[in-house]
């Protein structure tokens, strides 16, 4: 992490515009930090059962799908593409962010939702 801290602030000191425009190198690097945390908390895992997997299952597929799409951010301006294909882009992004959110949601209702109390 503090590699690719080091990488950004060189990038933008290199460049100071690049703060008004929108950084595909810098989405994709503080993106891919968080997918190899992901990873590893995973691998972890294995040993045994580690709390919010889901959520980190949930992190790890949203932010390695939405790298990809946000990578070719500026690809998808700088050469003549269909606005379609941009489009059908972000509304892949807003599917898997709805997936995101759900897999969030079932981690809290698994764990921190008050139990109903047995009626005798």
């Amino acid at each position: 992490m503090g590699i690719v801290l080091v990488l950004l602030a060189a990038q933008y000191m290199g460049e100071p515009g690049l703060y008004y425009r929108y950084n595909s190198i810098g989405m994709f690097a503080t993106q891919v930090t968080l997918v190899m945390y992901a990873l590893i908390y995973m691998y972890q895992g294995l040993a045994g059962r580690k709390q919010f997997t889901i959520v980190n299952v949930g992190i790890f597929f949203y932010l390695l799908s939405s790298s990809l799409i946000f990578a070719s951010g500026n690809l998808v301006f700088d050469i003549n593409v269909p606005e379609s294909f941009s489009d059908l882009l972000v509304e892949i992004n807003k599917v898997l962010y709805l997936l995101f959110q759900i897999l969030i949601f079932t981690e809290w209702y698994q764990n921190y939702r008050k139990p109903k109390p047995l009626l005798n």
